[in-house]
């Protein structure tokens, strides 16, 4: 009686009101009224009755409105549309909790996922970026969260943690190379390369944690220097006392590379490319002549605030290293240790793919008794042929519609023939994608190679699918006759 007799918030009038179309009365009204000795019919009483009704219904439809309007307006000012797009990547929501899992324990969000294609009403169609599966079902995106990237390596625990993506020995002087994610700060090198500028201001970057952390006596050599010759001029190394990162590290060695924002290189790149070159060669020149020292731990130089792109700055430290590897061999050096050191993950990445192709690690197994322990890696009569034996892989397969029919057996990719260890390719956009045996493959287009070819998924980079998913036409879909 209480819940009927009571006006709701969202109506303004109480249940009995809406159906009846007048108040409701209780055990004192019919105590008190006087009885009408006047009854009227049916008919009059529904006559009579009705319009109340239909008036009070309208003004409970009109009073539920301005209580829906007045109840959502603070919600939709703090509502944000979604903002994503094909080639971004998202987590997924996942509410449902099996049997036998816990609540509170069980990951709330699935993925990284990639969106591939955007339906009407914020719904998403997504790729899962580990196995490169579809979901057969658009997802709202009340399910999905952008995906936070750190822009450096997740498993750097710690400041002085060692990740090591990459280990080999050059061919000739056999001298250990290795690229390292982490601080250079915290490097075991004789000496670290400081990427300056030319006025050794070490404001920004990785010249300003190593100025920290070096002291005065880094600060006082430098301006002293800058004092008598003004500048220090590209591609000129410059060696420096280490101040307090001694007496691990004994001298730092600062080099200017090229700025992609100044000129002459923001109109002539080629002109970059020979200075950025120069530096990697006069470093590890001056590191290999310098008495006493034995290791030399270098950074990308200029591939970070000064804007050049990771693969030319890769390419480059690799032909610089096999150039001083073959032309020093009866120099009379010291130098048997260099490591290449990224703090961010691209470039390391990236770092890492340009070295493997161009100087591969050495082929080791490892024992059963042990992670560390390493077998003779001779092979029988009816084995493989030695690693030195095989020619070095194409980086990319050849296009199937390039090939002649016999070289395609029902749905496989054929392969290249094998060119020289150094090549290796920028892609210029992905063209289109397949799904065979279980794998997904994109057809690529290189930007120094006039065949288009197939590429597993693991040898292209998110950007790359990110670009090509966000280019992409959607796709038509089919309906059901």
């Amino acid at each position: 009686m209480a819940y009927r007799a009571t006006a709701t918030t969202n109506t303004g009038l109480s249940p009995h009101d809406v159906i009846f179309g007048t108040p409701m009365p209780v055990a004192l009204d019919w105590g008190l009224l006087v009885e009408d000795s006047t009854t009227p019919s049916e008919n009059a009483y529904m006559k009579d009755i009705l319009p109340k009704i239909q008036a009070f219904r309208e003004i409970a439809m009109e009073n539920a409105r301005d209580s829906a309007e007045r109840n959502a307006k603070p919600v939709n000012d703090k509502a944000v549309e979604p903002i994503f797009k094909a080639g971004d990547k998202v987590l997924l929501h996942n509410p449902v909790v099996k049997k036998g899992e816990c609540t509170k324990l069980k990951r709330k969000y699935l993925g990284p996922f990639l969106i591939i294609e955007c339906r009407p009403k914020h719904n998403y169609m997504l790729k899962e970026l580990a196995t490169g599966k579809e979901m057969k079902r658009p997802v709202h995106a009340n399910r999905l969260r952008s995906l936070k990237e750190l822009p450096n390596d997740y498993r750097l625990r710690v400041t002085d943690a060692d990740v090591r993506l990459y280990e080999s020995v050059t061919p000739v002087r056999n001298i250990a190379v290795t690229i390292r994610i982490g601080d250079i700060v915290y490097s075991m090198c004789d000496v670290i390369v400081s990427p300056a500028n030319s006025g050794l201001y070490h404001g920004d970057g990785a010249a300003k944690a190593i100025a920290c952390a070096a002291g005065d006596q880094l600060l006082f050599d430098c301006q002293e220097y800058v004092r008598v010759n003004e500048k220090l001029a590209i591609a000129t190394p410059l060696l420096t006392a280490s101040g307090l990162l001694g007496p691990t590290i004994k001298n730092v060695m600062h080099i200017v590379g090229p700025n992609m924002e100044d000129e002459p290189f923001a109109s002539q790149p080629l002109l970059a490319t020979t200075a950025v070159y120069n530096c990697f060669a006069a470093c590890l020149k001056t590191a290999d002549h310098a008495e006493g020292v034995t290791s030399i731990a270098i950074p990308a130089i200029s591939a970070g605030i000064f804007g050049m792109d990771a693969w030319t700055v890769s390419g480059e430290a690799l032909k610089a290293l096999l150039d001083f590897d073959a032309n020093s061999s009866d120099s009379g050096g010291g130098l048997n240790k260099i490591e290449f050191v990224c703090l961010d993950l691209l470039i390391a990445d990236t770092m890492n793919v340009v070295f493997r192709q161009g100087l591969p690690p050495p082929q080791t197994k490892a024992s059963c008794s042990g992670e560390n322990d390493v077998v003779n890696d001779s092979l029988g009569e009816d084995e493989y042929p030695p690693v030195e034996n095989i020619p070095a892989s194409f980086p990319h397969d050849v296009d199937i519609s390039d090939l002649p029919s016999n070289s395609v057996a029902g749905d496989s990719i054929a392969l290249a023939e094998a060119n020289t260890d150094n090549e290796w390719y920028t892609v210029k956009r992905v063209l289109k994608t397949k799904r065979l045996r279980g794998k997904d493959f994109y057809l690529v287009e290189w930007e120094d190679s006039p065949i288009n070819s197939w590429v597993e998924r693991k040898d292209l980079t998110d950007y790359a699918l990110q670009v090509f998913y966000a280019s992409r036409p959607p796709r038509r879909r089919r309906r059901r006759v």
